[in-house]
């Protein structure tokens, strides 16, 4: 019964550094690469996942991008992180507002419009990129930046 039907699936692999990237090199998979921030591969991340001035030339947002950039961060955008123990998150974010057991939905979202945590944190609004000439080129501010606390996912000099 399964061998009639038609599955697709991706394959993700997690990259934190060079060796993991050379074990898949010889497949002829279609795999996904997500790159994992450990903490201890910054020279790593920015070699291959950090924008140059020559990546940032090579992006082309459109204009919804470009103006979506300067008000919100699409990578958080309406999305809470709710913990095992019912805390609520707003993603990409360590500040608990509530939780799910008796605080509402309407109330979560309203704080977090009002309270900016993730949700319109946006490149203008940081000191690296704030002053940037392409703070809105470039792609919304990241996990990886929130936890490293390196806020400019590039390595353009200003």
């Amino acid at each position: 019964m399964l061998e009639n039907k038609r599955y697709e699936f991706k394959l993700i692999k997690l990259v934190r550094d060079e060796k993991d990237l050379t074990s898949i090199k010889e497949t002829k998979l279609n795999i996904l690469l997500v790159p994992v921030w450990t903490g201890a591969n910054n020279i790593f991340f920015k070699e291959n996942v950090m924008l140059n001035k020559n990546d940032i030339y090579t992006l082309n947002p459109s204009l919804e991008e470009l103006f979506r950039n300067q008000k919100l961060n699409s990578n958080f955008f309406c999305i809470f992180d709710i913990l095992n123990t019912g805390d609520v998150l707003p993603h990409g974010s360590i500040k608990k507002m509530g939780n799910i057991a008796d605080t509402h939905l309407a109330d979560l979202v309203s704080a977090e419009l009002k309270g900016n945590n993730t949700w319109r944190l946006t490149r203008n609004l940081t000191k690296k990129c704030g002053s940037c000439i392409y703070r809105y080129l470039c792609p919304p501010i990241s996990t990886f930046e929130i936890q490293s606390e390196d806020f400019g996912g590039c390595c353009v000099d200003i």
